[in-house]
C-alpha cells in the first residue's frame, strides 16, 4: 500500500507523520530561550536521505493546513493496516487547529493507537483549559520536558489532563527506553509500545543529535 503522507518507521515498527521545521520553529522553547534548536543540525533534515524525504515533510506541512487533512490521513491509516502511529517524528504542533485535527483522526480510528510527543505547552493549555478539549483514550501525549526549569503549575496541568512526560538523560541507568540505549543497528523498538501507553518515558541521549543535546543537559 503506497502512502503519500504517512511513513513506515522501521525503527519504531509503526507509522509516523512528520512535517518540516517551518511550522514549529517560531514557538520552539529552545529558540525562545536564546538557544539553537538542536533539531536544526539533524542530518536527516539536511539532505542525508536526498530530496525525497525533505520534500515529503514540506508536502505534509502544507496538507495539515488544508481541509483535506483529516480525511486524507484517516484513509491512509485504514489502507495501511497498521495499528500504531507516531504523530510528528519530525516537527511539532504549530497551532491548536493541528491538535484538533489529530483529535478527530483519533476518534475516527478508534482501533489505532496514537503517540504525540510535543513541547508546545501553550497549545496544550489553550486546547485543554481554554477550549475544554478532551483527549481521546487512544492518544498518548508525552510532554517533552524543557531543558530549562519547569514551573510547578505546568506539572499540575499535565497531571490534570492525563498528559505524560518524557525526559532525556546521559545516564543509561536512568533510562527506561531500551532502544535508546543500544547502538545502531540494534536500536529498534521491536515489540515495545511504552511510548504509546506510558506516562513517563526517559530516553538515553542518543542519535544524530547526541553531541548537541549534551550541551543542553
Amino acid at each position: 500500500y503506497e502512502m503519500k503522507h504517512l511513513s513506515k518507521n522501521r525503527k519504531l515498527n509503526a507509522l509516523d507523520f512528520s512535517v518540516d521545521l517551518s511550522l514549529c520553529k517560531e514557538s520552539c522553547e529552545l529558540a525562545l530561550n536564546g538557544l539553537t534548536p538542536y533539531c536544526t543540525v539533524n542530518p536527516t533534515l539536511n539532505g542525508r536521505w536526498g530530496k525525497v524525504f525533505p520534500n515529503k515533510l514540506k508536502r505534509n506541512a502544507k496538507l495539515i493546513k488544508s481541509d483535506k487533512f483529516v480525511e486524507t490521513i484517516v484513509s491512509e491509516i485504514i489502507g495501511s493496516n497498521q495499528i500504531r502511529i507516531r504523530i510528528y517524528a519530525f516537527g511539532d504542533l504549530s497551532c491548536i487547529e493541528d491538535l484538533e485535527k489529530w483529535n478527530e483522526i483519533c476518534k475516527r480510528c478508534k482501533k489505532n493507537e496514537f503517540w504525540l510527543s510535543t513541547r508546545q505547552d501553550t497549545i496544550l493549555y489553550e486546547f485543554f483549559e481554554n477550549k475544554k478539549g478532551k483527549k481521546p483514550e487512544n492518544m498518548n501525549i508525552l510532554y517533552s520536558m524543557p531543558l530549562v526549569k519547569t514551573p510547578e503549575f505546568l506539572d499540575i496541568f499535565l497531571r490534570k489532563h492525563g498528559i505524560g512526560k518524557s525526559f532525556i538523560t546521559t545516564k543509561k541507568s536512568e533510562s527506561n527506553c531500551e532502544a535508546s540505549k543500544k547502538a545502531y543497528p540494534k536500536n529498534k523498538c521491536g515489540s515495545c509500545t511504552r511510548c504509546w501507553n506510558s506516562k513517563s518515558v526517559t530516553y538515553f541521549n542518543h542519535g544524530h543529535m547526541v553531541g548537541k543535546l549534551r550541551d543542553y543537559l
